[in-house]
């Protein structure tokens, strides 16, 4: 091995350390921020020590100064606190966590020169001197972090994540590992467990295969039966009408010859079958095996994904002055991997809902008779039915039911007469709508009503659900069931319309047969009583678009299945239930990332194509009629061309909106700052307008206070766009009437416009 190969696989390897090293100091320090006694502080201490000693360690190995200074610096604080010199307090704190930032900037950006951290080494110094000291801000990489999902052009921190390493960034040493354990990309392991998967495909052909040798084997039994029957009558016969026929003994001879032969053949055929048998079955133990071995191998323990949300949570209540105890619970569990990396951002959605719309200011909690801290709550555990549920749950103000309904109605999403029919419990999923929020402004961090339709959506592409509780002044709770692995999972083959498909058997209930006499219409829907429950009854056939079934008798039996999802049920009539099996499923392609009420394919034994049925479309679909069709949201919203007023005094900026919004469809008017605005909306008609807040003679926030304040023009929504980021600031927007407030140095054209659809 040359030089050059040495080094580089030693980058590779003290990146994996130096991850692993930082994630574990992160745990420790969020730990020991909890805990207010020096005994108890004493072994976590240790343990960070530990950790940034081993981490400069390995730095120096691979000639990564920058990191080795930094941990050397933390080190020698560390070496103070275990001595007694000075106690680990909030100014202690804040430096570790801006080091952290600083070291996962180092490991993704490859910055190995000693530039950009003095800040952060006097910040240091002063620590372990004892000295007061302000936070430094946390390092920003100049490209923003792309990552998959509803979450984009966010900050690595505030995901709770690592950014992803540039290709040429140099790793160093990983940490030292004992032959019982090897390390393994998991793009490797993804495709060992794809393979793995493919297995069942050859168990269920094997069961085909051994049908057919069975049917084949019955086949001779009948015609070994059949032969018995004449076989003792046939010779008479044949004496009788021919006995001077000189062909006679041929014959008896081929008769007693096909006798012997048929036997013979049905013991070769049955000693087959017994064999094949054999082999299926030792097949399937492998097959079985071998695929739990490798599930085993792709589980990982929840704390992998959990553990970043402490940082997250911390880092957000401070920039919100909430004061918030956060509880992790269940993070020992283990469950697929590739379910734990889907999670990360509803997860991350869930939780900056709950800091930022449920847990109330220290100032509202204790007007309420609530103690100062809030509590957020994340417990993951398995259910009964062998499934994960993860719970996200927080004691704050609760989700006002009525201002759901309000702004559900608002925005077209169900109509005055469905409205009044919902109870409790269906006001409450409405936030799953798209274009539904509750928050009075929209910001960066929430307020778009897009959050909760990408959670549901990820969640049951999972092949979960997600429901929700909430009561008013005491909190909310969301409640997640997810399958513990993504790959197989026992399946229920029907036939609907002359054609096959799979219903997933964790959802269905019954198994029943009913008269046309049994099927009421309640709520102008076809229903059904299940022990004492009115259920809909679904025509699958129509829903999917397939030829209607014939329908002649008004009394025959109907095979109906009855499903269940979260606290709901729904029956759908099928032609037949044939089998329950096992089933892998697999996706649609590229081409078809989203098809209604299917989730994916899977192939039989017989090579059969067979759609699986995406249950929680089935659902959507029982409630249709609740919906707003296109047609009538177009009635209700209007879709023709939209006015919009553009107040920015750079030519750069006004340039830029004015492109955009144009291009979008708008007709846009532009003004130098806010008076030129303010005239122009006294003169001309706008639907919604968009403003700067720094401009000369007016600016932003006059603007918007002059357009609340005037009669005329108080319903008009206003969004500003600005460079001020300052929670003060943010909070002035929404006391002078700002709609929306988009920062812009994270500005993005689709955010943009998704918060000008939402109010115009």
């Amino acid at each position: 091995m040359n030089e050059e190969e040495l080094l580089k696989r030693l980058h590779e390897a003290f990146e994996t350390e130096a991850r692993e090293r930082v994630k574990a100091i992160s745990s420790g320090i969020v730990n020991l921020e909890k805990l207010s006694n020096a005994e108890e502080q004493q072994p976590i201490i240790e343990d960070i020590y530990r950790e940034f000693h081993s981490l400069k360690g390995a730095a120096r190995a691979v000639n990564l100064d920058s990191i080795e200074i930094l941990c050397q610096s933390v080190e020698s604080v560390l070496a103070k606190i275990k001595s007694g010199d000075i106690s680990p307090d909030l100014p202690f704190f804040d430096m570790v966590y801006s080091v952290l930032d600083r070291l996962e900037m180092l490991l993704s950006e490859g910055d190995a020169s000693g530039t950009g951290i003095e800040d952060l080494l006097k910040q240091i110094e002063k620590v372990k001197n004892g000295e007061q000291v302000q936070a430094s801000p946390s390092p920003k990489a100049e490209k923003p972090i792309k990552e998959k999902g509803p979450v984009s052009n966010e900050n690595a921190l505030l995901h709770g994540q690592t950014p992803s390493p540039d290709k040429t960034s140099p790793p160093g040493l990983h940490r030292p590992f004992s032959f019982d354990s090897v390390r393994i990309s998991t793009q490797k392991l993804d495709t060992v467990l794809l393979k793995a998967e493919e297995f069942v495909s050859v168990k269920l052909i094997s069961m085909q295969h051994l049908k057919a040798i069975r049917c084949l084997l019955q086949d001779l039994q009948a015609w070994e039966k059949q032969w018995t029957q004449v076989e003792e009558s046939t010779p008479r016969c044949l004496r009788k009408q021919g006995s001077d026929d000189r062909s006679l003994p041929d014959l008896l001879a081929f008769v007693n010859w096909n006798q012997e032969k048929l036997k013979a053949v049905k013991e070769h055929v049955r000693s087959i079958v017994r064999s094949i048998q054999e082999d299926y079955h030792s097949c399937s133990l492998l097959v079985d095996d071998f695929l739990d071995d490798i599930k085993e191998i792709s589980m990982q323990p929840c704390a992998t994904l959990l553990n970043i949300f402490p940082r997250m949570i911390r880092g957000l209540s401070r920039d919100l002055g909430k004061e918030i105890d956060f509880i992790v619970e269940g993070d020992e569990l283990e469950i697929d991997r590739r379910i734990l990396e889907d999670m990360k951002d509803p997860l991350i959605h869930l939780l900056r809902n709950a800091v930022d719309h449920g847990i109330e200011t220290p100032e509202e909690r204790r007007k309420a008779g609530k103690s100062t801290n809030g509590t957020i709550k994340l417990i993951v555990s398995r259910s009964e039915n062998q499934k994960v549920e993860v719970l996200v749950q927080d004691d704050g103000k609760g989700i006002d039911a009525t201002t759901v309904k309000e702004n559900a109605l608002k925005n077209g999403l169900i109509l005055e007469k469905d409205a009044e029919e919902l109870d409790a419990q269906q006001v409450l999923s409405l936030i799953f709508r798209t274009g539904l929020s509750t928050s009075p402004i929209v910001t960066k961090l929430s307020g778009r009503g897009l959050g909760m339709d990408i959670v549901q959506k990820k969640i049951e592409e999972l092949g979960g659900i997600i429901s929700v509780d909430s009561i008013p002044g005491k909190g909310t709770t969301f409640r997640i069931s997810l399958p513990v692995s993504m790959s197989t999972f026992r399946g229920i083959l029907v036939r609907i319309s002359g054609r096959s498909f799979v219903l997933p058997s964790s959802h269905v209930e019954y198994v029943m047969t009913v008269n046309d006499g049994d099927i009421k219409t309640v709520g102008n829907r076809p229903s059904i009583s299940v022990h004492g429950r009115v259920i809909a009854v679904i025509d699958l056939a129509r829903t999917l678009s397939l030829p209607a079934e014939d329908k002649k008798s008004s009394d025959r039996n109907r095979v109906m299945v009855v499903l269940g999802h979260g606290n709901g049920h729904i029956a759908i009539e099928v032609e037949e239930v044939l089998k329950e099996q096992e089933v892998l499923v697999k996706g649609l392609g590229k081409q078809l990332v989203r098809v209604p009420y299917l989730s994916g394919a899977t192939i039989l034994g017989t090579g059969e194509l067979v759609p699986v049925l995406n249950v929680a479309d089935l659902f959507k679909s029982s409630s249709r009629e609740t919906v707003v069709s296109p047609a009538r949201a177009d009635e209700i919203q209007k879709t023709t061309r939209k006015s919009i007023l553009v107040a920015e005094d750079s030519i750069t900026s006004r340039m830029l909106l004015k492109n955009i919004l144009e291009t979008a469809g708008y007709v846009v008017k532009t003004a130098v700052d806010g008076r030129e605005a303010y005239m122009a909306l006294k003169t001309e008609s706008f639907d919604l307008v968009v403003s700067d807040i720094e401009m000369p003679r007016m600016d932003g926030f006059e603007l918007t206070s002059k357009i609340r304040s005037d009669e005329g023009l108080k319903e008009i929504p206003v969004v500003l766009v600005t460079g001020l980021d300052s929670k003060e600031d943010k909070e002035h927007g929404i006391d002078v009437g700002a709609n929306a407030y988009i920062v812009k140095s994270r500005f993005d054209q689709d955010s943009l416009l998704s918060v000008i659809r939402r109010f115009i």
